[in-house]
């Protein structure tokens, strides 16, 4: 581990488990910034990377402090554990290897989800913490910028895992990662973050910062130089457009279908090679991201029960990842599929059905004057639609796990908060 490393990782620990809540979920959100997985130990098989041993500190405040119980548990955070308890425990059954990968994985995302989701209990944490990662984002997306015109990555010397060949460079313009191992990883970080401060300039709290974080969203997704971003930023702002209808979403939803049953009669191929379509605006690899769809869908019968081994998806395209010698799964419910088959992929999509109701019902349960609030919550309701088109090109890999975890413990908190808040409520109009 770098020397920098090295005392970054220890400073940011010290606030995870010190701090104030806010700023000990914040320090969670730094680690993602400003350190790489480059920054590593390895303890009895498993690698421990900066961001994980600060997430794991934060994580082991909120069970000393019992900042939350099992009694506390909402149906999102059930869901979210039977998801990740099924798919690794499926794994472990059917695969002989990548065992601590695999737990690793799966400890990563329910630790780092339960951390946030303990840490930021109201909409004014919200705010807070979105203000600050507003503030974080400008000598972030400094860098970024350096890293497009110098064609140097600050964090090289830091552990980042450079890209290489033909995938550096794309139209001319150099691809910037950050921290974050792939330049689509360091645009999703843009993406789904700008749908939230286009929320808080709505709420007028704080038009300056607002204005700072589309500014600096727009400029990672820029910086990253890749279609799937830019895609994914589109979706953002096509749903804020939808404001406006926001009472009419049962039809907006109906006109959708009818769209895609459209588009299906018509479209000469299939309607998942719509990315590929797509792609030749945005740019990027639509159309490995749409034969991955038609070949999964063809060998449905290999893997729908409970997966199957990674390699076996060597003979899926004429090229593959020369470390595994497996197809490149960019398509995060087919990765699901491949590892634990489709109860997984149902257990996922129940998730983000349950995350969408926590959504509705926490906006309809709020009193018709908390505007800010139902904001909020249209806008974890965007930043939630644009996760779910995103993995139709990629998976999360690295530290962006974080980010997931974080927003949909955003989702959770909010939804909670809503519920005490409209109990708090009935009993104060009950009492004498």
């Amino acid at each position: 581990m770098h020397p920098y490393g090295v005392i970054t990782t220890l400073i940011l620990s010290i606030l995870a488990i010190f701090a104030p809540p806010r700023w000990a979920a914040l320090s969670l959100i730094a680690s993602t910034l400003i350190l790489t997985q480059g920054q590593s130990v390895s303890v009895l098989g498993f690698n421990l990377f900066s961001t994980r041993i600060i997430i794991l500190v934060g994580f082991l405040r909120v069970i000393i402090q019992k900042r939350i119980t099992y009694t506390s548990l909402t149906t999102t955070d059930k869901a979210l554990v039977l998801l990740y308890s099924y798919t690794t425990c499926i794994f472990l059954i059917r695969s002989e290897t990548d065992h601590a990968y695999v737990i690793g994985d799966a400890a990563d995302i329910i630790i780092c989800y339960f951390a946030f989701r303990a840490l930021i209990k109201t909409p004014d944490d919200i705010w807070w913490i979105l203000k600050s990662i507003a503030i974080l984002f400008i000598p972030y997306s400094a860098s970024l910028i350096y890293e497009t015109f110098s064609q140097v990555n600050p964090f090289k010397t830091l552990g980042s895992i450079e890209l290489s060949g033909e995938k550096w460079m794309r139209g001319g313009r150099v691809r910037c990662q950050g921290s974050f191992r792939h330049a689509s990883l360091l645009g999703t970080l843009g993406a789904t973050f700008m749908p939230l401060y286009i929320g808080m300039y709505f709420t007028k709290q704080s038009k300056a910062i607002a204005t700072i974080g589309m500014i600096t969203c727009l400029t990672i997704v820029f910086t990253s130089n890749s279609g799937g971003p830019l895609s994914t930023l589109a979706i953002g702002l096509t749903c804020w457009l939808f404001w406006k209808f926001r009472y009419k979403m049962k039809k907006v939803r109906l006109g959708l279908i009818v769209l895609l049953v459209t588009l299906a009669i018509f479209m000469k191929a299939p309607i998942w090679y719509l990315p590929a379509k797509a792609s030749s605006i945005t740019g990027g690899d639509g159309w490995h991201r749409s034969y991955l769809m038609d070949i999964a869908f063809q060998k449905l019968d290999q893997w729908w029960l409970a997966g199957m081994p990674l390699e076996f998806t060597g003979d899926w395209f004429h090229y593959v990842i020369e470390v595994t010698g497996a197809a490149d799964i960019t398509n995060e419910y087919i990765s699901f599929g491949i590892r634990a088959g489709l109860p997984a992929i149902i257990l996922f999509v129940s998730l983000l059905v349950i995350l969408y109701k926590a959504i509705g019902q926490a906006n309809l349960i709020s009193s018709p004057n908390q505007k800010t609030f139902k904001i909020l919550t249209w806008s974890l309701g965007v930043v939630l639609t644009t996760h779910i088109f995103n993995w139709f090109g990629i998976t999360y890999f690295d530290q962006t796990y974080v980010i997931w975890c974080f927003h949909i413990a955003l989702i959770a908190g909010a939804a909670a908060w809503a519920q005490e808040t409209a109990s708090n409520r009935e009993t104060t109009i009950s009492s004498p």
